[in-house]
């Protein structure tokens, strides 16, 4: 639903300037869903929501960004039995042939959280009163406080999950208002590697996810994680992922952010045990005046920590990519290795690429660096192609396949890796075909 809006002050980025007294009673009645040792948390984040006020662009994190276009107080909050679980594939790595989930080891869990609750409780209990205290803001709270589904995902410990996990998330936002808290919990030892997909249902108008993911690795642990994202454009997007790191443990987290009309996504890595690492990279590719905003935190609190993140953006056709970057070192974190880059292209002029990479170091013996670049496609590159016979289309595509390959190849499965470069190219397909090229 669209109306004219009257902009109240210049910081502004939410239509709603108060949180809607229906969501109270939403709050209420999934309150009892919860077991009673779960409902404190849940009471901590809801009082929070309500202390916090809207984030504005005086918050360096929002500047960028405008919700302005959907009134949180009319979108509808539907109550009823259906998960965003949609399908849950299990792939050899060895031959990738599929099994069932039959075949995983006694023990693993993958499921909703909307199921979970209802026929296997304890376990959701177990996993989820290691969750964090909320942190990280109004939406944050509101996701923890609000949600009554999401993904689980639980290994335990000593437990090799040796095949490839892949689970489809569909999230369907007609007019509508979803929040989500997901978790995947590796035990001790546990080893896995998963795959997370966010679709769309049928949306017919425009409607708002607003969800969060924890990840908590024990000690030893290790992860594969793999998320790629592809809501449609009438889907609005606030997420959050967090991370907890063990001793020794080791994550590596790939995402892929193509679709939503409007997104912004928190990704933290909090790498809490000693020798703890974490290798991040990411891309994205807005155009059609999607706006994608990442903002991503390496924290180190213990020593001999270490991370790596890249990410990867190309933007075109009036879209805007924002990148903020943190990586922060605690006075004991000493042996810290830490490091963020981010490289960027701007397809055309009517796009725009926003930058910010920052550290934070209160140890001294510690190596961290950061590096950002923004640039357009090099002519010189074009003309070598084109004189090799290539077309000047096909040459352009190359060159933007070639700058994303880094990451693409991260990606652990060799399907989804084929289906992120078939993404790339019909995003510039699109591109070209409204260029009049």
């Amino acid at each position: 639903m669209m109306k004219t809006i009257v902009e109240r002050n210049p910081y502004q980025i939410f239509s709603d300037v108060e949180q809607p007294q229906s969501w109270l009673e939403i709050f209420k009645n999934r309150m009892p869903v919860w077991p009673e040792s779960l409902q404190a948390k849940r009471q901590a984040a809801w009082d929070a929501a309500i202390e916090l006020e809207f984030p504005d662009r005086k918050d360096e994190s929002w500047r960028w960004m405008s919700y302005k276009e959907i009134f949180l107080s009319q979108l509808d909050v539907v109550e009823d039995s259906n998960t965003i679980l949609k399908k849950i594939t299990v792939v050899s790595k060895s031959d990738d042939k599929t099994k069932t989930l039959a075949k995983l080891p006694d023990g693993v869990v993958v499921g909703s959280v909307k199921e979970l609750l209802l026929h296997n409780p304890e376990v959701i209990e177990r996993c989820f009163s290691r969750s964090k205290a909320v942190s990280d803001g109004k939406f944050a709270a509101l996701a923890t406080a609000m949600a009554d589904d999401g993904l689980f995902i639980y290994v335990p410990r000593n437990v090799d999950l040796r095949d490839h996990i892949k689970v489809e998330l569909e999230l369907t936002l007609d007019n509508e208002l979803k929040w989500t808290h997901s978790m995947i919990f590796l035990e001790e030892n546990a080893r896995a590697s998963i795959e997370v997909n966010w679709l769309s249902g049928h949306n017919r108008s425009d409607g708002l996810h607003n969800g969060t993911m924890e990840v908590i690795l024990g000690d030893g642990a290790g992860l594969d994680l793999d998320e790629v994202q592809l809501l449609d454009d009438k889907s609005w997007n606030i997420s959050y992922a967090d991370s907890t790191i063990g001793q020794d443990a080791n994550l590596e987290w790939n995402t892929a952010v193509f679709g939503a009309k409007s997104s912004k996504n928190f990704i933290k890595a909090d790498l809490s045990g000693k020798g703890a690492n974490a290798k991040i990279h990411g891309l994205m590719f807005p155009d059609q005046r999607q706006v994608i905003n990442l903002d991503t935190r390496q924290n180190h609190w213990e020593v001999s920590t270490t991370s790596d993140l890249l990410f990867k953006s190309v933007a075109a056709n009036h879209a805007r990519s924002i990148w903020h970057g943190m990586i922060y070192v605690d006075p004991k974190a000493q042996q810290t290795d830490a490091y963020q880059t981010n490289k960027n292209l701007v397809i055309d002029d009517s796009a725009d690429v926003k930058s910010i990479p920052g550290l934070e170091i209160h140890a001294d013996d510690v190596k961290c660096s950061h590096g950002a670049t923004v640039g357009s496609i090099d002519k010189d590159e074009l003309f070598y192609l084109e004189a090799r016979g290539i077309p000047y289309l096909d040459a352009e595509k190359l060159i933007v396949e070639g700058f994303l390959n880094q990451v693409v190849q991260s990606f652990k499965n060799q399907k989804t890796r084929d289906e992120l470069g078939k993404m790339i190219i019909k995003k510039m397909d699109r591109f070209q075909f409204e260029e009049g090229k």
